[in-house]
């Protein structure tokens, strides 16, 4: 008979652990999207510059395109692509938002000196709505929480197994 409780006992923890991290209540004090920023790359000054690629989906070029760097909400300066749809800006180490047309990027500039080794040496916007492959919606705590509740429905459906199972006399 106890075996039988704690096996609906985990069998339902187990359910409700596979549920908690599609609630939207857990959401309540996340700060709303547009608030956040996200970086998409660090870059690396040459000769005090931002230098960036304008290209479509497919990795062409685009030529011609207006470039506008801003930071803050403020803009810091324009170009146009050039026929290789490369781009050069004068700036200083900082947070910019690169917007060509309807694409923006948000990057970190560095100067050589103190920039990370994975930091770039130029900038890419891509243009229109690319697929980048990313996977933001679970975090290292909706992974965990998955895991702990998919463990709990494995380790529940044994128990309730064993319970079900007619001993021998």
């Amino acid at each position: 008979m106890r075996k039988s409780i704690f096996a609906k006992v985990a069998v339902a923890i187990a359910g409700l652990g596979l549920l908690a991290p599609a609630t939207p209540s857990f959401a309540a004090d996340s700060v709303p999207a547009a608030t956040v920023r996200h970086i998409g790359t660090d870059v690396v000054l040459r000769s005090g510059q931002l230098n960036g690629i304008h290209v479509d989906s497919q990795g062409k070029a685009i030529a011609g395109a207006a470039v506008i760097v801003g930071q803050r909400g403020e803009e810091v300066g324009r170009t146009v692509t050039d026929a290789n749809g490369q781009f050069r800006l004068d700036v200083r180490p900082g947070i910019y938002e690169v917007q060509i047309g309807e694409s923006t990027e948000t990057v970190r500039v560095w100067s050589a000196e103190v920039a990370p080794p994975s930091a770039r040496q130029s900038a890419t916007v891509v243009a229109g709505n690319a697929v980048r492959g990313q996977f933001s919606e679970l975090d290292m705590v909706g992974f965990t929480a998955m895991g702990i509740g998919t463990a709990g429905l494995i380790i529940g459906i044994i128990a309730l197994d064993r319970t079900s199972t007619p001993q021998s006399p």
